[in-house]
């Protein structure tokens, strides 16, 4: 213990001028950072305006859009009117032409006189008279089809052989009723008869 003080007494006398020569700073307290006021400005780029579009001049045309075809639509539950071209003045009796579809000069008609206003024809009969003056029937009315409908059917009546292409009107007459009315049908001509009706019999 006695040997210790006296080397304390040469230290701290060394670690006092150490701290002369040698001075300890004191930590900085606060570090200064150095930001920009300002930051450095970007080119900007040019604005363009709009040019206004050019007018439309009468003569230039303008882009049409296809529109769907009114022929085009959906599927009905309704039946497929015949093709024949056909007038009536009746609205108690409606006429089939056969065979279906269009009729040409040369066609052998058939036709089905059909009652559509319900009444009972027992007894009567339907007769025609064709644009020459030839009588086609009498003929009486009973029940066809599913429905048992009333109609007068004449088969293979009128031969348009010697007929021209047009219109031709048809006399209709009730016996012994009275009762009349007429119909016109178009006869298209035999050079337009679709392949292979021409050799069809």
């Amino acid at each position: 213990m006695r040997r210790s003080i006296p080397i304390l007494l040469i230290i701290l006398p060394l670690l006092a001028a150490c701290s002369i020569v040698f001075p300890v700073s004191a930590p900085p307290t606060s570090v200064a950072t150095t930001v920009p006021t300002a930051l450095p400005s970007l080119p900007t780029a040019p604005t363009i305006s709009p040019s206004p579009p050019a007018s439309l001049s009468p003569s230039t045309p303008t882009p049409q859009h296809p529109t769907p075809s009114a022929s085009l639509t959906a599927y009905s539950d309704q039946p497929v009117p015949s093709k024949v071209s056909s007038s009536s003045s009746s609205a108690s009796f409606s006429v089939r032409f056969h065979p279906d579809g269009a009729l040409y000069v040369g066609d052998l008609v058939s036709l089905e006189v059909i009652v559509e206003d319900g009444r009972n024809l027992d007894g009567l009969e339907v007769q025609v008279m064709v644009p020459d003056g030839t009588i086609l029937g009498p003929m009486g009315f009973g029940s066809y089809g599913i429905e048992r409908r009333t109609q007068a059917t004449l088969t293979w009546v009128w031969d348009t052989t010697a007929l021209e292409q047009g219109e031709h009107t048809l006399a209709f007459s009730l016996l012994p009723d009275g009762e009349s009315w007429t119909e016109t049908v178009s006869l298209l001509p035999v050079s337009e008869l679709p392949y292979p009706e021409p050799g069809a019999h």
